[in-house]
Formats: structure tokens, sequence, C-alpha cells
């Protein structure tokens, strides 16, 4: 049997360049792992909850074990020695992963929340078949792999809210990313770009306040989206020093190749003066929290 590394988890909220920076990562031969979101694994016990934002109690340890197994399973079926992890509602639920994976190593991973309301409202509006939210190749494995035995009861809701997109003609779905406590009331009655700036926001909060109980350098370090895409090589070298990767150079000279400087202060194109007004107060104070990181 492979030796077990600690577990790589990426940690940021929606549409914040976590597939960006999986790809990457993914370089290095030390990791195994899927490249789209799990979180029908890490709802395992809790999938009557109706968020996200679970609690490390929610479930007893039989139940962490078998969320445990499933993702190492898959180093062990790659030859791999370590998992690396990007699901986006883990940002409501740091305590959770630390609960289930105790050793693993976080990278905070956060992108200015204007750029992040607009980009979401796209995803919220798309087609379950959208390459925005996911390629074809990783929607192919994705459902040839999905557990159904175990996460029915998550297939299910998923299915009834693209279903109800497609049959009634709706503007977006009833729900798409991370699901903070009560986002079914603010999406009967607010406006979408209010809904994904609040998304941003608890995500950020959460993130902020959870990581702050743990060892900054040890357990997580902190990297803006903006410094990774304008210098991807200095950042990526402090994300393979804090991971301790043999073959750090692999991840660099990747990240040197894909990373663009796309997509900063996007939302110029994006918010209409009138919805720039409307969610600036919703995101200035968790911005805040993010300017004020190391």
């Amino acid at each position: 049997m492979l030796k077990k590394k600690g577990p790589v988890i990426i940690i940021a909220a929606a549409r914040s360049g976590t597939k960006m920076l999986r790809y990457v990562l993914s370089a290095s031969d030390e990791f195994a792992g899927y490249p789209y979101d799990a979180n029908y694994i890490w709802k395992y016990g809790n999938y009557s909850v109706k968020h996200d934002e679970i609690e490390p109690d929610s479930i007893d340890e039989g139940k962490k074990d078998k969320i445990r197994s499933f993702f190492l399973n898959i180093c062990e079926k790659e030859g791999k020695p370590r998992l690396l992890e990007k699901s986006v509602p883990n940002s409501l639920r740091v305590s959770f992963v630390r609960s289930v994976f105790p050793d693993c190593r976080i990278i905070h991973l956060y992108r200015n929340g204007l750029d992040v309301a607009p980009d979401a409202r796209l995803c919220w509006q798309d087609s379950a078949s959208s390459e925005r939210i996911q390629s074809r190749e990783d929607r192919a494995r994705k459902l040839r792999e999905f557990p159904v035995s175990m996460a029915w009861p998550y297939l299910i809701e998923y299915m009834k809210s693209y279903g109800k997109k497609t049959l009634l003609r709706q503007a977006h779905v009833d729900s798409w990313g991370p699901r903070y406590k009560g986002i079914d009331h603010d999406v009967e009655n607010k406006r979408l770009i209010e809904v994904c700036a609040i998304q941003w926001a608890r995500c950020v909060e959460h993130c902020c306040f959870e990581l702050d109980n743990l060892e900054n350098g040890r357990d997580y370090i902190n990297v803006a989206y903006e410094k990774l895409i304008s210098d991807p090589a200095g950042q990526l070298e402090r994300v393979a020093d804090f991971l301790e990767l043999p073959d750090g150079e692999k991840v660099i000279n990747r990240g040197k190749e894909v990373i663009r400087a796309d997509f900063v202060q996007s939302w110029k194109d994006y918010l209409s003066r009138d919805e720039y007004d409307k969610i600036s107060g919703i995101l200035n104070g968790p911005q805040e929290l993010l300017d004020n990181l190391e």
C-alpha cells in the first residue's frame, strides 16, 4: 500500500481560479484527484442539510472515514501519494474539512469580489452542459464515476434544479455553487447579482474566520488570484515550497505556460452602474478582510 501524505486542499469561493490552480499543481507527480468539485462526497451523511456550512461534529467518525476512504482510494487507483482537492463549497466549512483530514495543507485562494460576482452570475444562468462550468471531458468522467449508491440524494437535487431551468425556461437555476445559510430565501427575494455577491462574501468571511484558528505558513497559506496571474513563477514557488514538492519546477513551468493575466477588473464590462452600487456595500467588508491578509 502506498504511504499517504497529507492532502492538499484548495479553499476558495467559486470563480476564484481553483480549476486553474488545480491544473497547474497537477503537473507535480505527487498528486491524484479530480479536476472538478466533489461536493457530493463532502456532503455524505449531511445530504438532508440544505446548506454547505457543515460543522465538524455533524457526522460521526464512521462517516468521516468513508469520505476519507473515497478520496484516498483515488491515490491508490492513480498510484500517487497525495490527494489534491478543490471543491469550492469547502470555503464554508474549513473546520469540517480539517476534521476529516487533520493533516491537510490548505491553499486559501481568493479573488476580488467585484470580478467574482458577475462571473458567478453567468454560471447560475448557464446550462448544465456549459463549458464555463465544466469541460466536456470532466463532465463525462464525473458521470462515469459518480457514486450513485452513495450520493443519490445529491444527484436528485442537481437534476431537479437543472430540469426546472430547462422545462420552465427559468433565467437561472435554483442553486449553483456554495450554499450558504439562507441562500434559498435570497434567491426568491433578491436580484441574482446580489445573491452572487452575498455568496462570495459569506465564503470569504467563513474562510478568514476559520483559518484564523490555524497557523499561517504551517497549516495554510494565502494566495491572491491577482498576484498569481501577474507573477505566476513567484507565487507558485511560494506554493511549491509550502507543499514541500520535490518537483516544484514542473508546477512553476506549467504555470508560466498556461496562466494569463485575464479577467482582472472584468467587472467593468459586466456590471451596470446600478448593479455596482447595489453590491458594493455587500462586498466592501469582506474585501477589507482579504486586503489585510499576508
